[in-house]
Formats: structure tokens, sequence, C-alpha cells
């Protein structure tokens, strides 16, 4: 019986390691996923995911980054009196430029240049580059 109680001490002391290892792993991934939700913070650019498709911003100030010819994310509600900011990430100029009407206007942005609109109405606003027509995008205040 001795014996047998020394295997099993043994193996409790194993499954005890492990599972320390294990839940530690866990606890490291939820730091590095809280440290990028913090370092968006920063950045003023908190996304909470509803679907594959709209992102629902909750922060005042809002960043959509134009990087590898896209604007990110590309579609995206928020709150009547919002202001959005665009910066161009790319060595390429690009546009915002509303797809009808003049809401969005903006002038020919180089690299880490900037572009701010605040939202005033209710509406989905849908705008494009003016360079790279296939690079759209979407905004809908509520």
């Amino acid at each position: 019986m001795d014996k047998l109680s020394g295997i099993l001490i043994g193996a409790a002391i194993v499954v005890a390691i492990v599972s320390f290892f294990f839940v530690n792993q866990n606890n490291d991934i939820i730091i590095s996923k809280n440290n990028s939700m913090i370092n968006n913070s920063i950045n003023n650019s908190i996304v909470n995911n509803t679907n594959s498709t709209d992102n629902i911003i909750n922060t005042t100030n809002i960043t959509i980054e134009i990087k590898n010819s896209a604007f990110i994310p590309n579609i995206i509600t928020i709150k009547k009196g919002q202001t959005i900011t665009w910066i161009n990430k790319d060595k390429s100029t690009h546009t915002i430029t509303s797809d009808s009407g003049t809401e969005l206007s903006s002038r020919t942005l180089m690299e880490n240049q900037t572009y701010e609109h605040k939202f005033q109405f209710d509406g989905t606003y849908e705008y494009h580059c003016e360079f790279h027509r296939t690079m759209k995008a979407k905004v809908i205040v509520e």
C-alpha cells in the first residue's frame, strides 16, 4: 500500500503542475488580449464585433485606418455626434469621398495624414477612395 500511495501522490503532483501551467497559459492569453484592448483604447479605436460585417464603436473618438488599400474597419455603426478620424497608413495617396452627396470629401491624404468628420445626422454614409474605386466602406449613424 505504501508503494501505491507514493505513486498516487506522485501522480497528483504531476497533475497539479500540469494544471498550473495550463491555467497560467490561459491567463497569459487573457493578459495578451487585454493588453491589445488597452492599446486599442489608447488609440481611441475599441471595436466590439457584433458579427462579421458590422462593428459598433463605443468611444467618442473613432479611428479608421487606411491600410493595404482598405478602410479598416470597412463597416461601422456609431452614434449621432461622434467623430471619425481616418488615418492613411499606406504609402499611396487616398481620399474619403461620399458615394453620393458631399458629406464626406477629404483632400488627398498622403501617408500618415488624417481627415476628421463629425456625424450630425442619422443615416448610412457609403464612401470610397477617389483614386481606388474598389476601396469602399460604410458608416451607419444611429
